[in-house]
């Protein structure tokens, strides 16, 4: 499956400094566009073995952060943002459904 280029969204993630993570959200969104497809995607086995629920940076809350190490806390944080970037990216991306686009 083909994704193109999505110039809107790359200019969001360039205007709010992650022009860098431009690759990154390209995977993001292909994992997206297969995860999508459900039973019919050749990943579906991997997918449904992964854990349902699990913590790491992205998913943690502000106490969270602060019960960390500043290093830990930092690189943690560093995460929380780009998941904050891309997903208001998804906004920009028009292949995927409001389902998955709003699921965090």
């Amino acid at each position: 499956l083909e994704i193109g280029q999505l110039n809107e969204a790359e200019r969001r993630l360039v205007s709010a400094n992650a022009a860098k993570h431009v690759p990154k959200f390209y995977l993001f969104l292909r994992i997206l566009q297969e995860f999508e497809q459900g039973d019919a995607s050749p990943w579906f086995p991997w997918f449904n073995a992964l854990p349902r629920y699990y913590s790491n940076g992205a998913s943690m809350t502000p106490f969270c952060f602060e019960c960390l190490p500043p290093l830990a806390a930092s690189l943690a944080m560093a995460e929380r943002i780009k998941f904050i970037q891309f997903f208001q990216a998804l906004k920009y991306v028009d292949f995927l459904s409001d389902e998955v686009k709003g699921s965090k």
